[in-house]
């Protein structure tokens, strides 16, 4: 049976350590930061060959750079060989739909 690994991104970290904890499991070891120019730096310190990856990473406030850090961390895991990727990829949907909804309904009163 293959291991399992869970990572976090830097989105939500109290989340994930609350994840762990109701699993029984430990985060593994990832480094996160971000180059001088902006871009971002992953590096896992955990070997997540064969492993089945689970992925906890809101894309909350600052959806760019979540979403990113989120795309380069399955794609550390994938040239890491991990055997399968789980996201809990937790999307704020609703904000948007209601405010697109209500300018919706202002056009429609002019």
């Amino acid at each position: 049976m293959d291991q399992l690994c869970l990572l976090s991104g830097r989105a939500h970290p109290t989340l994930a350590a609350e994840i762990a904890t109701y699993l029984g499991l430990e985060l593994a070891s990832v480094e996160l930061g971000n180059f001088p120019d902006g871009e971002i730096s992953v590096r896992l310190n955990h070997n997540v060959r064969g492993c089945d990856v689970f992925l906890v990473q809101p894309t909350g406030p600052s959806v760019n750079e979540n979403l990113m850090e989120l795309l380069i961390l399955i794609d550390t895991c994938r040239r890491a060989s991990a055997a399968r990727i789980t996201l809990n990829q937790l999307t704020k949907i609703r904000g948007k739909a209601k405010a697109s909804a209500q300018a919706v309904r202002q056009s429609s009163l002019k």
